[in-house]
């Protein structure tokens, strides 16, 4: 290949380089610019939805709140049935003590009753002569 082939060759395919060149650059710009622009995007997306977010949150812990303080009052009043229950029982616990005393002290007097009769009954058999049974 003599020089002037070569300077043909060089100068048929220096534009069409520096055309592919400038492409390339042109083509990093725009792909720099859409990259800036998605950027910007994705942060206004996530501000968007941090402060849904935020609401969504606020709304929440307000309902877990109203949750609460019902919850709180319902305790409150199944406290004070239970303290008044237990009260119940202890009148009840006291009732049944005086009924138990009353039982213990009924039995022990039949007994004497019952120990009386017999020794009446054992006299008026052995004043008839009647033998007393076993």
């Amino acid at each position: 290949m003599n020089e002037s082939q070569i300077l043909s060759l060089a100068v048929a395919t220096t534009p069409m380089m520096l055309v592919v060149l400038v492409g390339i650059v042109v083509n990093n710009l725009r792909l720099n610019d859409m990259r800036d622009f998605l950027r910007a995007e994705i942060k206004a997306s996530g501000a968007e939805i941090r402060a849904e977010l935020g609401s969504k949150i606020q709304a929440l812990e307000g309902r877990i709140q109203g949750i609460e303080s019902r919850l709180e009052a319902r305790m409150l009043g199944v406290e004070g049935r239970i303290q008044g229950l237990e009260g119940e029982m202890k009148g009840i616990e006291g009732e049944m003590k005086a009924i138990y005393a009353l039982i213990d002290k009924n039995h022990s007097e039949m007994l004497h009753r019952f120990g009386d009769l017999d020794t009446r009954l054992t006299r008026i058999e052995s004043s008839l002569g009647i033998r007393p049974a076993a």
